[in-house]
């Protein structure tokens, strides 16, 4: 596997020898990439990327070591770089609302956020229905958001000089694979039960004229208007979005983040390469305290030393 660099035209200058990565693909999105001050030097703004992968990113900053000799490059990966760049409503409009092909839709975010130079869509794609981007929004979110809508996920890959974005089906293989124990890899579960289960959402407005509305977490797992649980039970969060202009758009944001919070499991696996995607579905069971979950790529942290590729999926429920 090589790992190519590129200066700031993506031109290909070399491949680097002798590092070692760490990559957030999915969460943090970024990456810390060293090498010794006796290799090759990079600059800032310079690209790296394996081709036919999603690793990759454009170099924003570098530290070096003198008492180690290294330095370490960091920036954000390609889905980092998407999540830099904002999407506006146009003028006069509360929100962005785009249809049809989700290619066209992401050619189109592109070429506004001015990045259609490194950026393409890819050949596999979906069509989706009326979907509006949720104000300044980013453009990753907001693109991995309308994906949703059609049960597809947001694939990257460098492939000929170009950060291909495709939309790919999701893969739920819960039904036919379940890790555990008996799978022979390294692997955590955790299993929490403080989650919050009451929203305070507040919107516009100042002292006793501002906006106020409360949602419930309920004993079947949805959102609601009634408080479910009470006493030691409750746990309560504050949700600030002072620029909302609606209480229709002020719930819409605290529904998201009551989903975003009632995720009560999660787990990981660390293994060398499992093929996984951001978003399959598996499923994992502990022999030992019988914990069982089902959940849905979340995050992969890669890791490569002496050119071996380790990588963690972690999964959230």
């Amino acid at each position: 596997m090589d790992l190519i660099y590129a200066n700031s035209g993506r031109t290909e200058l070399g491949v680097l020898r002798d590092f070692t990565l760490d990559m957030d693909v999915a969460k943090d999105m970024d990456f810390e990439l060293k090498a010794s001050a006796s290799n090759v030097i990079l600059e800032i703004g310079y690209y790296w990327y394996v081709a036919d992968t999603e690793y990759g990113g454009r170099i924003d900053d570098r530290k070096i070591d003198s008492a180690t000799n290294m330095i370490t490059y960091s920036g954000r990966t390609w889905r980092g770089i998407l999540d830099s760049y904002i999407v506006e409503p146009p003028p006069g409009e509360p929100y962005l609302i785009v249809s049809g092909d989700l290619g066209n839709i992401t050619a189109s975010r592109l070429s506004a956020a001015g990045i259609s130079a490194l950026f393409r869509p890819g050949i596999e794609s979906a069509s989706i229905g009326s979907f509006a981007f949720d104000r300044y929004t980013t453009v990753y979110r907001g693109l991995v958001k309308a994906a949703k809508t059609a049960s597809r996920s947001m694939g990257i890959l460098w492939s000929d000089g170009w950060v291909e974005i495709s939309f790919h089906a999701i893969n739920d293989y819960s039904d036919s694979v379940e890790y555990s124990q008996d799978s022979g890899m390294d692997f955590t579960l955790e299993e929490q039960a403080a989650k919050v289960n009451h929203l305070i959402c507040l919107g516009s407005g100042e002292l006793e004229n501002r906006m106020v509305l409360h949602l419930y977490r309920q004993l079947d797992g949805s959102t609601g208007y009634t408080k479910a649980y009470v006493g030691l039970e409750e746990v309560s969060d504050i949700l600030d979005y002072p620029s909302v202009e609606s209480i229709e758009e002020l719930e819409k944001s605290g529904r998201d983040r009551m989903e975003e919070l009632s995720k009560s499991k999660a787990f990981s696996l660390r293994v060398n390469d499992l093929g996984l995607l951001i978003d399959d579905v598996v499923a994992s069971r502990d022999r030992i305290t019988g914990m069982t979950m089902t959940g849905s790529g979340a995050n992969i942290i890669v890791r490569i030393r002496d050119g071996r590729v380790t990588q963690e999926y972690i999964f959230g429920g």
